[in-house]
């Protein structure tokens, strides 16, 4: 019942709260050996926006880290 009280209010209803990102994190196929500048959340963020919107690579908003760190993160963790 402890996660249930976890409560979060979110900016943008596309990103993840602080709960999924640490099941996110467990899963074991996501590496995170080149996530030392960005935070783990604002790279699965800006895929997540890429997914939902469907915009180009090169015109993530300017909030999200570089789009060639996002895309290179997509393309390690996509099952291709």
């Amino acid at each position: 019942m402890g996660w249930l009280c976890e409560r979060e209010v979110m900016k943008n209803p596309i990103e993840l709260t602080s709960l999924q990102e640490k099941l996110i994190k467990c899963i074991p196929d996501i590496r995170l050996t080149k996530l030392r500048r960005y935070e783990f959340r604002d790279i699965f963020n800006a895929i997540l926006y890429m997914v939902k919107t469907g915009v180009q690579w090169k015109l993530l908003p300017p909030h999200y880290p570089k789009w060639e760190t996002v895309y290179h993160h997509f393309r390690s963790w996509s099952c291709w």
